[in-house]
């Protein structure tokens, strides 16, 4: 089944970019304007997997439609995107329902499509630590599937307990291969492996990432890396 998508914003060409980054057999997205009787309109019209609303100088009407929305429709997933960087209005969407606050400056059209594709895979993973999948996302790690699941399965369990790095197979990717319900650490460490070979060839890797891993490093030392710069984030 298509999921549907729905961006609310006053500029169209926005909308048109974010849509350029879906494919239309996986997903039906409509665009519509900021003004309250289309939004309105449209959230009548029929129940979206994703609704997305562009925050300026409405943050007050976007604030009433999270609320309403998440009333009505508890398992939508909300995300807003502000354009201006208010202060503690983040944490009021928040409070209001958002599943996520995002800054427009900081969030180029690609960025936003991985992150409603980011609420999208959680709905199959519900066990993934979130804070750890959005970083993940930050950094450039998309393409939301196993790999993808194993590997902030691995990295929630290292950022714990640390120590668990010294002894990786028996502790951390047997540890994963159990939570995550894979048949053994094996399928696991050459699922993680691809999947980090994958982020590591595209370009949507974060340059920071690239001055710490100047080549691509082993599991291990990536996901070491990881918590290292987790911490610090």
């Amino acid at each position: 089944m298509r999921k549907k998508l729905l961006i609310c914003n006053m500029d169209p060409g926005i909308g048109m970019m974010v849509r350029s980054f879906f494919s239309a057999v996986d997903y039906t997205i409509v665009n519509c304007t900021m003004y309250p009787y289309d939004i309105r309109t449209n959230l009548n019209k029929r129940k979206y997997d994703t609704v997305v609303f562009f925050a300026g100088e409405n943050k007050y009407d976007v604030a009433f439609f999270v609320r309403k929305l998440r009333e009505t429709c508890p398992d939508t997933d909300i995300i807003v995107v502000m354009l201006y960087k208010w202060d503690n209005f983040e944490k009021h969407y928040y409070d209001e329902g958002a599943d996520l606050c995002v800054w427009l400056q900081d969030t180029p059209a690609s960025l936003l499509a991985n992150f409603i594709k980011l609420l999208m895979f959680r709905r199959s993973y519900t066990d993934v630590d979130p804070d750890v999948s959005l970083f993940l996302a930050y950094q450039g790690f998309t393409g939301f599937y196993k790999g993808f699941y194993y590997l902030c399965t691995a990295v929630s369990i290292c950022l714990k307990e640390p120590e668990r790095l010294k002894r990786v197979i028996e502790r951390v990717y047997t540890e994963t291969a159990e939570r995550c319900g894979a048949p053994n650490y094996k399928s696991v460490e050459r699922e993680m492996r691809y999947y980090i070979k994958c982020v590591f060839s595209s370009d949507e890797l974060d340059p920071m990432l690239k001055k710490i891993f100047p080549e691509r490093p082993t599991l291990k030392r990536c996901i070491s890396g990881l918590c290292n710069f987790y911490n610090k984030y």
